[in-house]
């Protein structure tokens, strides 16, 4: 962690005017149908009461690399490059992990530093799932939820999930039933409850077309020729959120 325990109490409290506003704010999004105009708007509202400087430069440097894009459809580019080294990595590796932790690293961040997608989902660190268990009970979890994600002993996973919430810099991924694992990840930028904005690497724009030019699947990556893109994923086809900042 890069903050102490106080400052993380301070840091809730603050922020807590600013929390109850994200989801208002996500909902923005819905409503222009417009990253670009997303972009403007969290800007403006979610950062004049959430000024910490950590989560502000990773905010900042996940968000510079929209628009990356691969050089040949081979996970290959300069850039792409940048990011798998980062991981101890050549071209043509799966890359979107690597993309994560290549931000966190920019921002000042140790860890997570891992191209594995399932690496930054340690138990520790997830901070939501769709369907939890908290003293052997399943139970929904949704932002503004009273229950957190807990241990067996009821006990919170991370000091700063006691609201259930979401936030900017967390880490999705999706699940793959092929591979009986997470297979893809990236940043979540703003969450409701129902849609999911993200920025993400190794994946392709919304409403992207596959090879064949059918509709690329929602809940996978993307085409084949991908990048760096914000889009729009409904929760429920999100597996877990975890937090490393």
């Amino acid at each position: 962690m890069l903050l102490g325990g106080g400052v993380l109490v301070l840091f809730h409290a603050k922020s807590a005017k600013s929390l109850r506003s994200f989801a208002e704010d996500a909902k923005v999004f819905s409503q222009h149908g417009s990253p670009e105009h997303f972009q403007e708007d969290i800007e403006g509202k979610f950062f004049a009461d959430f000024a910490i400087d950590s989560l502000r430069t990773l905010r900042e440097t996940y968000t510079s690399e929209i628009g990356i894009r691969e050089a040949s459809g081979n996970n290959d580019g300069t850039r792409v490059e940048e990011y798998l080294r980062y991981c101890n990595l050549g071209p043509g590796h799966a890359w979107c992990a690597a993309f994560v932790s290549w931000c966190f690293g920019q921002a000042g961040y140790a860890e997570p530093r891992n191209p594995w997608s399932p690496a930054l989902f340690p138990q520790k660190r997830v901070i939501w799932k769709p369907s939890i268990v908290i003293a052997s009970k399943s139970v929904s979890q949704h932002v503004g939820a009273k229950q957190s994600v807990c241990d067996e002993n009821g006990v919170p996973l991370h000091p700063l999930t006691n609201r259930g919430d979401v936030w900017p810099g967390d880490i999705f991924g999706i699940h793959y039933s092929n591979l009986r694992r997470i297979g893809h990840v990236g940043f979540v930028d703003a969450w409701d409850g129902t849609w999911c904005i993200t920025v993400e690497g190794n994946t392709g724009p919304d409403n992207a077309v596959d090879e064949n030019g059918d509709p690329a699947n929602p809940i996978r990556a993307g085409p084949s020729t991908e990048g760096v893109y914000r889009k729009r994923r409904p929760v429920r086809t999100i597996h877990a959120v975890a937090r490393w900042q």
